[in-house]
């Protein structure tokens, strides 16, 4: 056994991308996508990802409409701001032109890369619901052969601290 990778000798193995569509109470329906290290036999048959370029930037002491001109200048498609933290999302091919871009304005980068981005997110307001999806994405975050989790919903700051608490 490799005690690097944790594989045996003569197994072959390849990332993998899942994504299952779920129905929870109330009617609710999310798509987690489930990024994992697979046995290549297991893998056959798998979605194609589709992702975009995700570059987060600090929100302390940045100008917002400065962020946006150069984002857009360099070819961005869009800057919303999440928390102390502004998001700003491009097309996979743009993103190396959008980083250099936002680090030549002298902007503190927090991450840069590739993600899954949903094309359409469910909004969650129940409690029940919200505390099922809540419980199956950390279930998967825990397992080590997940790599990332990406989710399409949306669960109110309200109704996440209750069912985080």
């Amino acid at each position: 056994m490799n005690e690097r990778t944790g594989h045996r000798a003569g197994e072959s193995h390849q990332d993998a991308d899942s994504r299952r569509s779920g129905t929870y109470s109330g009617g609710v329906q999310s798509s987690p996508a489930i990024e994992a290290l697979a046995d290549a036999v297991e893998a056959g048959g798998l979605i194609d990802r589709r992702s975009g370029g995700v570059v987060l930037v600090s929100a302390d002491d940045v100008d917002e409409d400065e962020l946006v001109l150069a984002a857009a200048d360099a070819g961005a498609d869009d800057v919303e701001r999440d928390g102390s933290t502004f998001v700003v999302s491009s097309a996979p091919e743009e993103l190396t032109t959008v980083r250099a871009a936002l680090e030549a304005a002298g902007l503190e980068l927090e991450s840069v890369g590739l993600s899954m981005i949903p094309k359409i997110t469910v909004a969650i307001a129940d409690e029940s619901t919200a505390k099922q999806v809540v419980r199956l994405v950390e279930g998967l975050e825990d397992n080590d052969d997940v790599q990332d989790v990406y989710a399409n919903f949306d669960i109110p700051e309200a109704v996440l601290e209750a069912v985080v608490s």
